[in-house]
Parts: structure tokens; C-alpha cells; sequence
């Protein structure tokens, strides 16, 4: 589990320049009230970095990146944003770094049931060797090198896919702010696919 307390050890170049920024904002830090809050997967209305999970389980076949007992944090995005302004009116909060999410952890099996919940469909889950997602980041690379358009499938997102458990402790922003999340995994993947399904985005 990371804690703020946590060596920053980003796996990708997004993730590098978080880190880059955290350092530039601290430097104001002595002029400023700076709080910096470090939220992991976010989904939610709005968000389409989860939609390919839906949509994935809207058409009966999931596929599973690496181990199924993965375990992650999550965080729906209006929660996050409430927890924005928990920090602000905190008068303790100032300088502090603090990690936030759902304190309920999630593992891979599960965030896809829960999609399928959603969704209201079964689906057929195939795991993936991670060796082979990792192939197929490069390949989308080279590719991407070719025609000069990014790929989803890259290998910075292959990464991320395939990486250890993404679970984070989140008691000490609760203890600082009082702010607690309003939405489980089930219900907000519920609001989520039915945004994407008002937008046009989801069958």
C-alpha cells in the first residue's frame, strides 16, 4: 500500500511530469496555500479513460490485463472534486501531500464484474500474459513512429496496465479533512455508463 510518505517512483512519462510539477508548485509552497493530492484511477461522467472496460463488457468479451487479483484504488470523479474543496477549507492541510481515493480496493476480477453490473451483461474474461500486452505496447510504437498517430495501446499504457497493485492509503486525508467518499464501485460505475450512454458513447 503507498502512503504519501512513498518514494515517487512513476512508470511512465505522464507520471514523471506529475512529479516534476509537485516540485515546482512546493517551491511556492512558503508563499502559497498549497495542498497536493494525488488521486489514482479516476472514472466517472466526463472521464473516457474507463470506457474501453465498458465497453469491453457492453459487447461480451473482457480482457483481463495480467492477474485478475490485481488490486486497485479508485476514485469517481465527483468525490475527487469534493475532496478538492475538503482540502482547501482544511486549515491543516497546507503543504501537505495526501493520497485520495475510495478506501474500499478493488481487484481486477472484481472492477470487471462490476462493469458487467453495470453494463448489465456477462462477459467472456480472457487474461493476458503480461510479456505479450508489453509486445504489443512496443509494436503500437513503432507504428505510432510510422504513421505519426498515438496509439492507446502503446507501451506507456502497457505499463500502467500491467504494473503491480495500485492501492494507496487514504486515512490520512480523512483524518485532516473529515471527507468521505459518496460512491462505491457499484454505483458509480452505474452513473458512469449511464453518461456514456446519454453521450452516445455505449449501447
Amino acid at each position: 500500500i503507498v502512503t504519501a510518505a512513498s518514494p515517487l517512483r512513476p512508470i511512465t512519462a505522464y507520471g514523471r511530469s506529475k512529479v516534476v510539477a509537485e516540485r515546482h508548485v512546493a517551491a511556492f509552497a512558503q508563499d502559497l496555500p498549497v495542498t497536493t493530492l494525488r488521486p489514482p484511477g479516476v472514472y466517472g461522467p466526463r472521464d473516457t479513460d474507463f470506457l474501453t472496460l465498458f465497453q469491453a463488457a457492453s459487447k461480451g468479451l473482457s480482457l483481463l490485463a495480467g492477474r485478475p487479483t490485481k488490486r486497485y484504488s479508485l476514485i469517481h470523479s465527483e468525490d475527487l472534486a469534493q475532496a478538492f474543496v475538503a482540502a482547501a477549507r482544511s486549515p491543516v492541510t497546507r503543504g501537505e501531500a495526501y493520497l485520495v481515493a475510495h478506501p474500499e480496493v478493488v481487484t481486477l476480477a472484481e472492477k470487471v464484474a462490476s462493469a458487467e453490473a453495470a453494463v448489465g451483461r456477462r462477459s467472456r474474461r480472457i487474461a493476458l500474459p503480461e510479456s505479450l500486452m508489453l509486445l504489443v505496447g512496443t509494436c503500437a510504437d513503432l507504428v505510432s513512429q510510422w504513421t505519426g498517430r498515438s496509439s492507446v495501446l502503446g507501451s506507456e499504457r502497457m505499463r500502467e496496465l500491467v504494473a503491480e497493485d495500485w492501492v494507496c492509503s487514504v486515512a490520512p486525508f480523512q483524518a485532516a479533512t473529515g471527507w468521505r467518499p459518496t460512491r462505491d464501485i457499484e454505483t458509480g460505475f452505474r452513473e458512469t455508463v449511464a453518461w456514456y450512454r446519454r453521450e452516445g458513447l455505449l449501447r
